[in-house]
């Protein structure tokens, strides 16, 4: 995966647990990258090849859209393990895994809710879902050229497994 980086001024590229980011300066021996404006990391080129990735492709979309709507959740019962596996995932970077971190957020809340306690998810697992949710938008956005607003719809929808906004949907492509 790092061989396709390119890193030329102007690439977006996605910075694992960061998001996405956009080249604003390249040397022989250096890549200067900016997230979110506030954010400007200067890296190696070798160490850039590593901890950098390409967008995703319209093949992670498409399992983007599986993980999303899948019903089963991967994460152990017990809170702490939870939050630890939900971490790796957000800082790990991987959009599929962004995408479960979601799923598996979303499932975990339907869960609580229906038992009726009135529990609902710890504050560190609904600060990395909403983390890993609005990386997901952003980069999704950014794929398929819209608001990360209406990304995030697309992605709500998904998780409903109702009716996808066509402009998202791999099927439309």
């Amino acid at each position: 995966m790092g061989d396709e980086l390119e890193l030329a001024v102007g690439d977006a590229v996605v910075y694992a647990g960061h998001g996405v980011g956009v080249v604003v300066a390249r040397e022989p021996e250096h890549v200067v990258i900016e997230c979110d404006r506030s954010l400007s990391v200067t890296f190696s080129l070798e160490h850039a090849r590593v901890v950098l990735r390409p967008l995703a492709t319209e093949a992670d979309i498409r399992d983007v859209q599986a993980a999303l709507r899948a019903e089963d959740s991967t994460l152990p019962e017990h809170w702490q393990k939870r939050v630890k596996e939900i971490r790796a995932k957000v800082t790990g970077g991987k959009v599929v895994e962004l995408a479960e971190v979601v799923r598996d957020s979303d499932l975990r809340r339907r869960q609580v809710a229906g038992r009726g306690g009135g529990g609902s998810l710890s504050t560190n697992e609904r600060q990395l879902s909403l983390r890993a949710r609005q990386m997901l938008a952003e980069e999704l956005g950014l794929v398929r050229g819209v608001e990360p607003d209406e990304a995030d719809s697309w992605i709500g929808a998904q998780l409903a497994e109702g009716s996808a906004d066509d402009r998202l949907s791999p099927a439309a492509i």
